[in-house]
């Protein structure tokens, strides 16, 4: 079954890089505290590069909440 474009687009439209852009947050109190996109992982605003580091601070906001 053939699809056809969502209202407002043509079946040749590409998208943007910017459409394809995919990132997840996790707000505390309507502060961003985790971010993860392209770039990689951010704690408050902070880029983490350690791979390790990132999963213990991801846990520690999990466990935070759901406490």
């Amino acid at each position: 079954m053939r699809q056809h474009p969502a209202p407002g687009h043509s079946s040749l439209e590409t998208m943007t890089q910017e459409e394809y852009r995919s990132e997840i947050t996790l707000n505390e109190r309507g502060k961003e505290v985790i971010r993860v996109d392209e770039e990689g992982f951010h704690y408050n605003g902070q880029f983490i590069a350690d791979a390790g580091e990132a999963h213990r601070l991801l846990v520690e906001f999990l466990k935070k909440q759901t406490a």
